[in-house]
């Protein structure tokens, strides 16, 4: 059992990843913001190395974070009583934005 559950954080990981790879929007990132804080022609391997490296490192810190918050909520809602109590406010907010769009229009 406890093989199984790594292999499948591994494969997790491993999907994780390969999403944030594939995300334009990083790639659209460091695409505008790498050549106007580093001199891209002067950059040697090390330093490109250090770079992804930490790019990397943060992304994986931010994930973290995102993963902790998930298990706390999926804590949090396992009871039918708490669920209901998120599906109320969750449709309570969207009533109340639908409501704000059509006082606008």
């Amino acid at each position: 059992m406890a093989s199984r559950r790594r292999r499948a954080a591994k494969r997790g990981l491993l999907a994780g990843m390969l999403l944030t790879l594939g995300n334009p929007k990083a790639v659209v990132f460091f695409g505008a913001v790498l050549p106007q804080a580093f001199d891209l022609t002067a950059l040697s391997v090390s330093q490109i190395a250090v770079i992804v490296a930490l790019g990397l490192a943060i992304d994986l810190g931010v994930q973290v974070a995102y993963l902790m918050v998930a298990a706390r909520a999926r804590a949090f809602i396992r009871s039918p009583r708490q669920m209901r109590a998120v599906n109320r406010s969750a449709a309570g907010l969207m009533a109340g934005s639908a409501a704000l769009i059509a006082m606008r229009s």
